[in-house]
């Protein structure tokens, strides 16, 4: 038994086949190398940023939210946020 230690291909192929020869066995053409995978998908585009709301239109959904809930909240105005 031989114990051949080494990083070339090349050297580890022909020590192969002189050892399948020697057991009498035909080495066969290598096998094809692997097809390539797939290319991955590409990811999808972010989301577009929301348009920014209006002051009026904040206070006109608070002013709503206000007359369907109990009257004591406050309708918040566009000074209120920051």
């Amino acid at each position: 038994m031989t114990l051949l230690i080494s990083d070339d291909p090349s050297c580890l192929r022909d020590v192969l086949a002189v050892d399948l020869k020697r057991r009498g066995i035909t080495p066969t053409a290598p096998a094809p190398a692997p097809a390539p995978a797939p290319a991955p998908a590409p990811a999808p585009a972010p989301a577009p940023a929301p348009a920014p709301v209006s002051a009026p239109a904040l206070e006109m959904v608070c002013a709503y939210s206000n007359r369907s809930r109990a009257p004591q909240l406050k309708r918040w105005s566009s000074e209120d946020v920051t």
